[in-house]
This record gives structure tokens, sequence and C-alpha cells, in this order.
């Protein structure tokens, strides 16, 4: 099991650990939470990308390049790679439904007051994730995003 650990740390600092079976998971915390926390400061910008996301999940679309301060992220129906622009570390593969939730989980833990933490359990695949990241989603992103417009 997946869980998802977003917090405020002594110094105010929003972070966001992954935990696979009770134990840090190396992968996600040194790619996808490293992401999430440089890249990602705003709603804006977790909706922005979520909107190109969807259209993958959709099949609307082959490939979604998000580039930000620390990571170009790529993201495929098939999953996702993330490469550490400072260092040029390329890995962390991971699969779409683990990034969508992520993201839009982050995006309300954002939203939320800045002192209480945020944990979940990431869904085992897109589906279960559509159902779950829907009421999380409605609570923070534009009615454009939600509808498609």
């Amino acid at each position: 099991m997946k869980n998802l650990k977003f917090y405020v740390d002594k110094s105010g600092v929003k972070l966001a650990r992954i935990f696979v079976n009770g134990v840090p998971s190396a992968i996600h915390n040194t790619f996808l939470c490293d992401a999430l926390e440089g890249d990602f400061q705003s709603t804006d910008s977790c909706e922005l990308y979520l909107g190109a996301l969807k259209k993958i999940a959709l099949g609307k679309e082959e490939v979604a390049i998000w580039s930000g301060n620390a990571y170009e992220i790529t993201a495929r129906a098939s999953g996702v790679k993330f490469e550490n622009l400072h260092t040029e570390e390329i890995g962390g593969e991971i699969p779409l439904h683990e990034l969508v939730f992520s993201l839009a989980c982050w995006g309300e833990f954002l939203e939320g007051p800045s002192e209480e933490g945020l944990e979940k359990s990431i869904p085992d695949n897109l589906d279960m994730v559509r159902a779950v990241v829907l009421d999380t989603i409605l609570s923070w992103t534009s009615k454009e995003w939600r509808t498609g417009s």
C-alpha cells in the first residue's frame, strides 16, 4: 500500500512524502515529492498540469511535458519520467495515476490551512483515481478544468 503524507515543517515549508508499506519510498521521495515541492507552488500550477494529464488519461493527447524550477516531467499513458534539471538525473518512473492523484492532493493541501497536514492512500489504478480524485479536485479547481471546457 502506498500512502502520501503532506505536512508543514517547523520553518513553515510545505513538504511531501510517500510511504510504501510504511517505509519511505526512495523513488517517490527523490523525484515525485521533490518535484511537487519545487515545481508546484500554487493550485494554479497544479491545475494547469492536471489539465494536460486529463487529456492523456482520456486519450486525447499522447504526452504532457512540464518544465518547472527543478524538474522536467514527461507523462504518457504508459508512465511518467522525471528529469532533474540541475543534475540531469533521469528516473523515478511511476504510473500516470500516481502522478494524477498526488498532484490533485498536493493542490488540495496547498489550498487548505497551512498548519494542517494531509494523508491519503494512493489508489491502485486510474479508474480508482478518477473516483477518488473527483471529490478532491472539485474542492479547489476551476469549473473549466472539471468540465473540460
